[in-house]
């Protein structure tokens, strides 16, 4: 009897290690996502949950290694490297992809929204999809916005500056640093008038204090952070247009996982924007109540009525210049 069990299970044993051993480790597969956030801005704290939850959903086979400050490149050169899959992933504002389909040079042009409501909408409507595919041919696959999710920013914008903004006639002549965007150059700079630098955004609080710009345009969650109330004492909110964390990844990178790691990643990012969204009304309340107390900031709060009647002549002299495709504007109000 003895020898019998032996001879079981010295074939069980034999057999591939059936019951006693362990299938090899799986490989790791680490992705690099690039950001020009810090990692204590509203964006950098939900990457920090976005990364938790990828390496929980897919049971540790992909992590991801993100980039915070630039690390990886500013945003217009991180379009490139994703595109080129020497980094794997970023994240932006949706408008950052004008460069790759002037359509979406509309999102950050002022005032085209009625209020966020029809912003959702538009993000879910085949107008957008029309850009997405275009933005997929060149190399980018998203994965926020989505169906499910839409990850807030700001909540809203802001302009910083040293003298106090009223209306659209105290921006004329105003020193203002901005980020490189045909759009926003032909608002902040041909329709309201300021004078313009473009600064990256990393050296934009050294150029305030040194006096080169005296205004700078930007979401409300990320003022605090960066400590623009340090230098601009007035904030402004200008509501110009709205903004959402916009997460997109190699399309490459993407077509090599199974079916199963990519709706890990998919319900990884779902889950964050829904995450971020609940944090982000407390969150930037006590950092107003911050900048009010540590840096004596004071909150504006205007009508817009100035700044949309100087911005919307605009909209058809644009569309004549096929700055954006004919009857965009049009096709977006009837977003209903």
């Amino acid at each position: 009897m003895k020898r019998a069990l032996g001879i079981i299970l010295a074939c069980l044993w034999g057999v591939g290690g059936l019951f006693f051993t362990h299938s090899p480790a799986q490989a790791v597969t680490t992705l690099k996502l690039g950001t020009i956030d810090s990692p204590m801005s509203a964006l950098g704290q939900g990457l920090g949950v976005f990364s938790k939850l990828v390496e929980e959903k897919t049971k540790g086979q992909v992590k991801i290694n993100v980039g915070y400050s630039s690390a990886f490149g500013g945003w217009a050169a991180l379009l490139s490297s994703v595109e080129m899959g020497s980094v794997d992933m970023m994240v932006e504002d949706i408008g950052g992809w004008e460069f790759f389909d002037p359509a979406l040079r509309i999102i950050r042009f002022a005032y085209v929204y009625r209020d966020y409501d029809h912003y959702l909408k538009y993000l879910n409507s085949s107008v957008l999809e029309e850009s997405k595919k275009k933005i997929l041919g060149r190399g980018h696959h998203f994965l926020l916005p989505n169906k499910d999710a839409v990850w807030a920013r700001g909540p809203y914008r802001v302009l910083a500056s040293k003298k106090p903004i009223y209306t659209a006639d105290d921006v004329k002549g105003l020193k203002l640093r901005l980020y490189e965007s045909e759009t926003a150059k032909k608002v902040w700079g041909q329709a309201l008038g300021a004078n313009i630098t473009i600064i990256p955004w990393g050296e934009t609080y050294l150029a305030l204090k040194q006096g080169m710009v005296e205004a700078v345009t930007s979401p409300l969650d990320s003022l605090y952070d960066i400590k623009f109330t340090e230098v601009c004492k007035y904030v402004t909110e200008i509501k110009e247009f709205f903004q959402n964390q916009t997460v997109t990844i190699n399309t490459k990178k993407w077509q090599s996982f199974s079916p199963a790691i990519q709706k890990a990643l998919t319900d990884a990012a779902t889950e964050t924007a829904r995450t971020m969204n609940t944090r982000l009304y407390a969150q930037v309340e006590k950092d107003m109540q911050r900048m009010t107390d540590d840096h004596g900031a004071a909150f504006i709060r205007v009508s817009t009525k100035s700044f949309q009647e100087k911005v919307k002549p605009y909209v058809d002299e644009l569309e004549n210049q096929n700055f954006w495709p004919k009857g965009l504007y049009g096709r977006i109000q009837e977003i209903k």
